[in-house]
């Protein structure tokens, strides 16, 4: 499913199951798909998930990013001396983030050569 804004509840991921049947929920990848498609570029997509159906986000990790995607530390900080207890939901959402990059950084690895000469089959 694509979405223009994040699902942060349980709730809202559970509702987007419901409706749509979505196993996953992505805002990025229609737009830059459109782009492409404008311009008659190829794209291959690959996501990697840190965050599953049954996690709500931490409502700091909302505080502690802008809308262009740029770190916000003391939006963070603040955000977390007014909630202490998103300290551990963050903890556990960075330790995920950690394994999907090492995911997907592997994948890279492993289609890189074909994707950079694909082969003449």
């Amino acid at each position: 499913l694509s979405a223009a804004a994040a699902l942060l509840s349980a709730a809202d991921k559970a509702a987007a199951l419901n409706t749509h049947a979505a196993q996953a929920v992505d805002m990025e990848s229609a737009a830059v798909a459109a782009i492409a498609a404008k311009h008659g570029l190829p794209l291959l997509v690959v996501r990697v998930i840190a965050d599953d159906a049954g996690d709500a986000l931490p409502r700091s990790a909302l505080a502690a990013i802008d809308a262009d995607g740029h770190s916000r530390p003391w939006a963070l900080a603040a955000s977390l001396a007014h909630r202490p207890g998103d300290i551990a939901g963050l903890i556990r959402l960075g330790r995920r983030y950690a394994a999907a990059t090492r995911s997907l950084r592997a994948i890279a690895a492993l289609a890189a050569a074909e994707l950079a000469y694909p082969s003449a089959a």
